[in-house]
């Protein structure tokens, strides 16, 4: 007989993977940095999306990954120790720099696909 999982175990399991999400997203930083430096749309000259780049998220990219690392070794020990409300606390740190960080290249790829700023090749 196959083990049916119950409605907690699978929000666990759901859980554990959405708190993985701004870990994995270390890996796509650089890609993220690359497209608002280069696709800002209604914008043809490149340096103004230089500049847009440095001036809006200059400062939330590059603090991310000491961020994600204090925020895991924090998490870390506070689970080890059973602090439950400093996990919560850490796990909406993690959450708002995620999206501080990565919420321009989201709305940018977004804002291109609902609008004709999306060409296809």
């Amino acid at each position: 007989m196959v083990p049916v999982a119950t409605r907690r175990e699978i929000l666990d399991g759901l859980r554990a993977m959405l708190d993985g999400i701004p870990y994995v997203a270390l890996l796509s930083l650089p890609v993220a940095g690359l497209m608002l430096a280069v696709a800002i749309p209604g914008s043809l000259d490149p340096g103004d999306a230089y500049m847009a780049w440095w001036i809006v998220g200059y400062f939330a990219a590059m603090t991310y990954v000491p961020s994600i690392l204090v925020c895991g070794l924090v998490e870390w020990q506070a689970r080890r120790r059973g602090w439950k409300w400093t996990r919560t606390v850490v796990r909406v740190v993690r959450w708002t720099h995620f999206l501080a960080a990565f919420g321009p290249p989201i709305g940018l790829v977004g804002h291109m696909a609902l609008t004709d700023t999306l060409m296809p090749f």
